[in-house]
Parts: C-alpha cells; sequence; structure tokens
C-alpha cells in the first residue's frame, strides 16, 4: 500500500530554498542523503532537489490580503509578480517570485461578508419570500465561521416546526421562533434588537423583551 505523502521541487540551489523556507514560514528542513533537502510543516512537506526552478507555485493561505501582501513585498528577495492584488469571483490572489527559486501565489477566499451576499437556506419546503429575505439578513448576527452550520439549523427547525402545524408554507412565526430555539440565551437580546429593526413587531414574539415567550 502507498500513499502520496510529499511534493517534489527544483530549485537552482536547495540549501538556499530551505533556509527560506525556515526563515520565512518556520518550516523544519533537513538535509537528505541524495543531496536534496526535506521542508515540512504541519500542513505540507517539500522534497527540494537541484534543477531548473518548477513552474509551480507554493499556495499561502492569507486572512487579510493588503496585511499579507505588505509583508512580503518587503521581504528581501521577494519580489511581487503581479503589480497588485487580483480577484475574480470570491478568490483573491497576487503571485511572488523568489530569488532562491520558489513561485509563491498568496490565496484568500472571500466571505459571505465580504462578499456582501446573502446566500440561500437550504430550503425543502416553500418559504414565504419575505420570511426567507428576514432570516438570511437575521442570521448575519451569527459569526460568520459558524454560519453555515446555522443556517440549516434554523431552516431545519422552521420546516419542522411548519409540518408540526399542519402547513406547507413557512411563515413569520414559525421562523422566528426557529431563530429564538437555536439562538443561544446570552444573544436573545441581539436577536430581539436585530428582528426589531428589520421591521418585524417583536412583542409578539417576545414577552419580556427579548426572554422566552
Amino acid at each position: 500500500m502507498f500513499y502520496a505523502m510529499a511534493i517534489h521541487f527544483s530549485v537552482p540551489v536547495p540549501k538556499k530554498a530551505a533556509l527560506f523556507l525556515r526563515d520565512t514560514f518556520d518550516f523544519k528542513c533537513f538535509y537528505q542523503d541524495d543531496e536534496s533537502w526535506l521542508a515540512k510543516n504541519d500542513a505540507i512537506t517539500l522534497v527540494l532537489h537541484t534543477g531548473k526552478p518548477s513552474s509551480v507555485a507554493l499556495q499561502l493561505h492569507s486572512t487579510d490580503m493588503a496585511v499579507d501582501s505588505s509583508y512580503l513585498s518587503k521581504l528581501p528577495h521577494v519580489y511581487a509578480m503581479d503589480a497588485s492584488i487580483q480577484q475574480q469571483g470570491a478568490l483573491c490572489w497576487q503571485h511572488f517570485n523568489t530569488d532562491c527559486g520558489l513561485q509563491l501565489c498568496l490565496c484568500r477566499t472571500l466571505n459571505e461578508d465580504e462578499l456582501a451576499v446573502l446566500p440561500p437556506l437550504p430550503k425543502n419546503l416553500p418559504w414565504d419570500e419575505q420570511v426567507d429575505s428576514l432570516v438570511r439578513h437575521v442570521l448575519r448576527i451569527v459569526p460568520v465561521d459558524f454560519r453555515n452550520k446555522a443556517r440549516a439549523r434554523i431552516t431545519e427547525r422552521a420546516e419542522f416546526l411548519c409540518l408540526g402545524e399542519g402547513d406547507l408554507l413557512v411563515t413569520e412565526g414559525v421562523a422566528i421562533q426557529a431563530l429564538k430555539d437555536a439562538t443561544l440565551d446570552f444573544q436573545q437580546r441581539e436577536l430581539y434588537e436585530t428582528l426589531q429593526e428589520q421591521g418585524i413587531d417583536v412583542d409578539r414574539y417576545f414577552i419580556d423583551g427579548y426572554g422566552q415567550t
């Protein structure tokens, strides 16, 4: 049985490339008996051997393209190949070259807030259009990293409540009850205020302003 374990790069001077990876990205580097260098971190392993520079690039995940691009541009022996950050759809990137023969591609996939979009709900039943829009707007109070799970959980709960009432169309009442059911106690006030901002008569659903009905 075999499995993939590393990516091979050819560079003019493997030791120089290995030291660059060590000093810049905190790779652990080791010299090997075949005169290649092994560079590894917790995510990827590279084997660097002597030859013409490989055309493939080492992809770098960015949390802030502007900050990370500025950092790379200020490093000695690193040169931006793109004049500016490029973007197509949700993907942003910028290519860099180095004097050790490694190419770098700084990348970030923008999230729904950065793109200013409201993804659709994973619905199995018909929803009132205004209620659908309401829930998608209210879900922005959930941190973006947890929003997909919250979106699925609230949609499933609303449709369960809808069917329990013998209906086939999700309306405001069951949608708001689903939002309340899925919202932690310490976020109930924020939910109340967000619904109020969306023009909902919240006192119909919250007896004490933001507690349980």
